[in-house]
């Protein structure tokens, strides 16, 4: 099916979903509405999101988005749309941003494919030929926002972010601190998004990070849990496998000294020994090491932290938005030619 006109449309799966990696892919279909003339379609239920968006892109279900995508519209999605095998049910050209090594079987049928890292590249590379298109992913970064400075953050409070099995490496890591200091230097405080993303069941979870009472209908944000991790001169990220890793640089960017796995996408943007202080999963021992280490050596962590902060820049929004312009210039480009 042809559209009778010829405005084109990029639709984009699960937009305003919780999760990082629609965000960015929201993104995706925003650079095609602002550098090329798109009508962007979010096609989703209504959901509560922790993001800030910059257009309000109207909302479809599955079903429209079936009845209405056409042959010159764009479809953009995430690999965990596979299971709908899209690339044999809808027109259009489908493009699949690849942010994660969770799914064994991509559907293997979209015309196009692009990698959030090098890491989740490789990992697909091996069953299939998806091409070789690598474009990160960004955090926000507010040029307004003043950082709390180094002496003013707590020489012993330690900010432990993750994924899946999150308490089990809470648990191998805490082992292997309390082997080196008795247990008593640090004082370990877990950071969950989900405590910062979604309603809370009662105030208690609000009083705890945020020492208040939460106001009425108050909604948790992104930019709530990027605060509390600028309060810290430490993050510990304890991830086993991140396709990127939005959190980490989000704490880079928050000026935090940080440290433990890199989570293989987390090579992307972190360099060892120059802004963090990163090793292979699960290197326990040698994180816990390290982070004693650099707590009786400020002046080194601190100057992590302020390369953090410079490194950070290189993953902002309008790097982002430039890359994708790009790439689909080139992309829209070759396609009339073809």
């Amino acid at each position: 099916m042809m559209k009778s006109s010829a405005k084109r449309t990029v639709y984009v799966l699960n937009g305003y979903s919780s999760g990082g990696a629609h965000f960015i892919d929201y993104h995706v279909g925003w650079v095609l509405f602002r550098h090329f003339g798109f009508d962007c379609v979010v096609v989703q239920n209504s959901s509560e999101t922790p993001f800030e968006y910059p257009e309000p892109f109207r909302q479809i279900s599955l079903d429209d988005y079936f009845r209405t995508v056409a042959d010159n519209d764009i479809t953009v999605t995430t690999a965990g749309a596979s299971s709908l095998e899209l690339s044999r049910k809808v027109p259009g050209l489908k493009l699949m941003y690849v942010q994660g090594c969770l799914f064994a079987n991509l559907d293997g049928f979209y015309d196009q494919y692009v990698f959030v890292s090098k890491y989740v590249h490789d990992f697909y590379r091996a069953s299939s030929n998806f091409g070789k298109t690598i474009i990160p992913a960004f955090i926000r970064i507010d040029p307004t926002r003043t950082l709390v400075p180094w002496s003013e953050r707590s020489p012993s409070k330690v900010a432990l972010v993750g994924k899946f099995q999150f308490d089990h490496h809470i648990e191998m890591f805490t082992r292997a601190l309390r082997d080196r200091t008795g247990g008593d230097q640090f004082e370990l405080v877990p950071i969950r998004p989900s405590t910062f993303w979604t309603k809370p069941t009662s105030g208690n979870v609000l009083r705890r990070y945020f020492n208040r009472k939460p106001p009425k209908n108050f909604r948790y944000s992104n930019a709530d849990l990027v605060a509390k991790l600028g309060e810290f001169r430490y993050v510990v990220s304890l991830a086993q496998s991140e396709g990127f890793g939005l959190i980490p640089l989000e704490a880079m960017a928050s000026g935090c000294c940080v440290l433990g796995f890199h989570g293989g996408g987390g090579l992307e943007y972190m360099r060892d020994g120059i802004d963090c202080a990163v090793v292979d999963y699960p290197s326990v021992d040698i994180v816990a090491d390290r982070l004693v280490q650099l707590s009786q050596d400020p002046i080194s962590a601190e100057a992590l932290a302020a390369a953090a902060i410079d490194r950070a820049q290189d993953f902002s929004r309008d790097v982002f938005e430039a890359n994708w312009k790009a790439y689909f210039k080139r992309l829209l480009t070759d396609t009339v030619h073809s």
